[in-house]
């Protein structure tokens, strides 16, 4: 605190920032932005969306993981491991975002990674 390197306390939700990232971000090609926000409307913010920014813990991105893994898919089935980290590749980007435009002290989605798929891969 003493060095100026802690965010302003902040009680923008996930959900905000998600969708203005989303919203200005430049960097991003049209066909990604639109992958990204189906998977930050459809799986990041039903679960993490009301959650303020500044106060995701690990914990909540690892329990957060495993719901939509349960029943994360259209229709309250199962989402696939690797759409499960295509989802969390989103809001870690964002996250990591928020660290270097000073709104987040640390990016906590790169704290907690989602399991790996237990399916076997072929080989060909």
């Amino acid at each position: 605190m003493d060095t100026g390197t802690l965010p302003e306390p902040s009680k923008a939700t996930i959900a905000a920032y998600l969708r203005n990232w989303l919203d200005i971000d430049i960097d991003l090609s049209a066909k990604t932005k639109e992958r990204y926000r189906e998977l930050a409307e459809n799986q990041i913010i039903p679960h993490l969306g009301n959650t303020v920014l500044q106060q995701l813990k690990p914990k909540q991105v690892g329990d957060w993981h495993k719901a939509i893994l349960k029943t994360g898919a259209k229709g309250g089935g199962p989402l696939s491991a690797r759409t499960v980290g295509h989802a969390h590749r989103v809001l870690r980007r964002a996250l990591q975002i928020a660290v270097e435009d000073q709104a987040l002290a640390r990016n906590v989605a790169s704290i907690k990674t989602p399991q790996r798929s237990t399916r076997a891969r072929s080989r060909s």
